[in-house]
């Protein structure tokens, strides 16, 4: 049997309305980035996010925000942003996308736990009970099934 090659990037997707755009893979650091955000928002402003799963052949955690993470400089130079990236981040400054939503497969959220380096297990832990805590009542177990 044939090693799957599962990579750790979530999807973003920028909402305009009732329209959604085309989905901006996210790179390993910018999932890292995403659920360090996610993270912040938590702590700082819970009502800013809303979250929903999606049970199917593979379980999707999804979040919905109107804000967006800060890009500092230094990020910027070290982080390369593809064209359509850096296009959703003007068409955001510019209030034509209104929020993004980030969709994160249950696979994906497991290798990033298990292979990627680059974040803590005490970051990952705060973001699974920020999300077990902030979700609907009805999602809790969908959620502690994503998790394990």
């Amino acid at each position: 049997m044939e090693a799957q090659n599962i990579n750790f990037t979530g999807m973003l997707y920028g909402n305009m309305g009732t329209h959604r755009t085309r989905g901006i893979v996210c790179c390993a650091h910018g999932d890292r980035k995403f659920i360090k955000f996610i993270n912040k928002l938590a702590a700082e402003q819970p009502d800013s996010f809303t979250i929903n799963g999606k049970n199917g052949d593979i379980p999707k955690l999804i979040i919905e925000t109107e804000e967006i993470p800060q890009i500092s400089p230094l990020e910027r130079f070290v982080i390369k942003m593809d064209k359509l990236q850096k296009r959703a981040m003007k068409l955001r400054k510019e209030n034509k996308i209104t929020s993004f939503t980030y969709e994160f497969r249950k696979d994906e959220y497991r290798n990033l736990r298990m292979r990627y380096p680059f974040i803590s297990a005490k970051t990952l832990d705060t973001f699974e009970d920020n999300i077990k805590h902030y979700c609907a009542a009805e999602l809790r177990e969908f959620f502690n099934k994503f998790f394990s």
